[in-house]
């Protein structure tokens, strides 16, 4: 009979096939040659992997679905504690075969690595304007674009202006009338006509020059208050200007700002004075370091970002304004820097629930229990315990799945079949379950999409070259992921559609970082999911009907406590996961991309 397993059942049957085929109690091995027959006792009771309600005490099918009944053995127990949580005794043999794995809970320094997107801008407090202070006409540029560098005290333009003739020839009538009578009250009214010329932005060298010339220039030379590079020029030739008329905007480029966006719930993490390496995408390789000299009091209501900034200095000018930079924050976790932390990969998240299997040392063989837990924020590879768990208790950090399933088929609560129902949840738990559009979906426009192509096309090609077991080329399809990514950045997006983007983007960009860092096919294999799951929402949020329709293939047979899916263009199954060693174990049930999001 054909049917398809549900995904909350699949750990269940591998378990149970863990537990009963492969976990039969340690005999004699001449004897059970000789007396295959021996293998079922009365000892035995038979289950179902899909209802493991169902309890016999012989073999035969489930009264319920039909399949094929399977042994529980007598060599683990369940309840050897009495009351609740369920405990579970596995035998060393059952250990082994489950590779189960446990850590202790410590206490350690933990840091959160926080990304934060951002860009290089102009240093505000170094950004001069040169403006007009009396009327004239410009008819001379010495500077003619913007972009040009120009050193204080430099000419930028001429100036021609009637009235300033006439405070020139004021002033040369003042000083001739002070040189032929020398008294107080000519030296007086020579030094207000200087006061004046000077309000009119005379530099006192030019006033000097003057009287040395004794007669009036037709043109005033403007000449740049500060060194810096020109970011805007606001004038042209033969233009006409009042006094306070902007002319030219001058930035000092030797210091610059890098201003990064920080989520709201990543502020918690953020002080004043904290180190941040500044890594670039023009600048592969190298990285600056400075400190937050800034977080901005208030959260940007469209995109719940606050600013960070930091100083930089550019004394190369290697850096320049608009560049996109990503900043790296190593942040203890407060209030405690030493808190008790497990292993990210200890705990099952479930709805709002998280779970752990603590080992339980007995006498008689070790002990298993599920224990909820509440867990801090994720600090790099540590989750900080807050409650369920104290120091020196052993946690199971590999084959979790296993022990949960094996609780689940001997009909006790579990993290996959809790006692009581779970809070809905909008996150997916089975890979299988189409993802639900947002909102904003269909507000993306076209051309957004379009610049997601080589996105997909990067994916399609990591996963062909994880099928054909070719390393380079999948190292190629990770690559042109990368890229795309870095050029498409924060992009332009805004509201919700610009906050859930860069939720995808840091998602994305952690996952394609840790791939690049592995240098094997199965390294590779062991993020494809988690890289599946972030490209289906992009291709439903941001694919406004342009990005190809893609068929979801689904494997039951991949390695580890998890199930396997995979997006690819054509019908013949080609195993990503598996590769030449079970290259067509998969069925395509879904389609991603067409109006009613199931398979054509």
């Amino acid at each position: 009979m054909s049917m398809r397993t549900p995904f909350f059942l699949v750990p269940a049957i591998v378990a149970a096939f863990a537990a009963g085929w492969w976990l039969a109690p340690s005999t004699d091995t001449s004897k059970h040659e000789s007396h295959p027959e021996t293998a079922t006792t009365t000892d035995t009771v038979w289950t179902c992997s899909m209802h493991p309600q169902i309890r016999q005490p012989h073999p035969g099918d489930c009264p319920i679905c039909g399949m094929d009944l399977i042994p529980l053995t007598n060599d683990d127990s369940t309840n050897v504690g009495a009351g609740e949580p369920p405990q579970l005794r596995l035998s060393d043999r059952s250990i082994a075969l489950m590779k189960l794995q446990t850590v202790p809970v410590i206490r350690q320094a933990a840091h959160a690595q926080l990304r934060l997107p951002g860009r290089i801008v102009v240093d505000e407090t170094r950004v001069s304007v040169a403006t007009a202070w009396f009327a004239g006409r410009v008819d001379r540029l010495f500077i003619n674009y913007t972009g040009q560098q120009v050193e204080a005290g430099e000419p930028l333009m001429e100036l021609y202006s009637p009235e300033l003739f006439s405070a020139q020839e004021a002033l040369l009538q003042t000083a001739r009338a002070h040189t032929v009578h020398g008294d107080s009250a000519t030296r007086q009214t020579l030094e207000r006509t200087r006061e004046r010329l000077r309000l009119l932005g005379v530099s006192p060298q030019q006033i000097e020059a003057i009287e040395m010339n004794g007669h009036p220039s037709t043109h005033l030379t403007v000449t740049a208050p500060m060194s810096g590079f020109v970011v805007e020029r606001q004038i042209s030739i033969g233009q006409y200007v009042e006094p306070g008329t902007p002319l030219f905007t001058l930035a000092d480029l030797t210091e610059v700002w890098v201003e990064l966006e920080a989520y709201e719930s990543e502020l918690q993490f953020l002080r004043l004075g904290q180190t941040v390496s500044i890594n670039l995408t023009a600048l592969p390789g190298q990285s600056f370091e400075g400190a937050i000299a800034f977080i901005d009091p208030q959260v940007d209501p469209s995109t719940r970002t606050a600013q960070v900034r930091i100083n930089l200095n550019n004394d190369s000018f290697l850096l320049k304004p608009g560049m996109l930079a990503v900043g790296v924050v190593m942040a203890p976790f407060e209030p405690d820097n030493n808190p008790l932390v497990i292993p990210v990969s200890a705990p099952l998240h479930t709805g709002k629930r998280a779970l752990v299997y603590v080992q339980i040392s007995d006498s008689e063989g070790p002990i298993f229990e599920p224990r909820e837990v509440v867990l801090g924020p994720r600090l790099g590879e540590v989750y900080p315990v807050l409650e369920g768990l104290a120091e020196g208790e052993r946690v199971v950090v590999n084959g979790q799945f296993k022990l949960d399933s094996e609780l689940q088929i001997r009909g006790h609560p579990s993290m996959m079949a809790p006692a009581t129902p779970e809070p809905s949840n909008p996150s997916r738990s089975d890979p299988r379950d189409p993802p639900a559009p947002a909102s904003f979906a269909k507000t993306v426009t076209p051309a957004f999409a379009r610049e997601l192509l080589p996105l997909i096309e990067g994916y399609l090609l990591l996963t062909r070259g994880l099928a054909d077991d070719d390393l380079d080329r999948a190292k190629e399809g990770l690559q042109q992921q990368q890229q795309t990514l870095a050029t498409i950045g924060e992009h332009r997006l805004s509201g919700d559609a610009h906050v859930s983007w860069m939720n995808h983007y840091n998602e994305l960009e952690l996952i394609l970082n840790d791939m690049k860092a592995s240098d094997s096919l199965n390294g590779l294999r062991s993020r494809l999911q988690e890289l599946t799951l972030a490209l289906e929402k992009i291709h439903l949020n941001f694919g406004a009907g342009t990005l190809p329709p893609l068929n979801r293939v689904f494997c039951p047979m991949v390695d580890g406590d998890s199930i396997g899916t995979w997006l690819q263009r054509d019908e013949e199954v080609r195993n990503p996961y598996w590769g030449e060693a079970m290259l067509g174990c998969g069925e395509v049930f879904d389609q991603l991309g067409n109006s009613s999001g199931t398979k054509q």
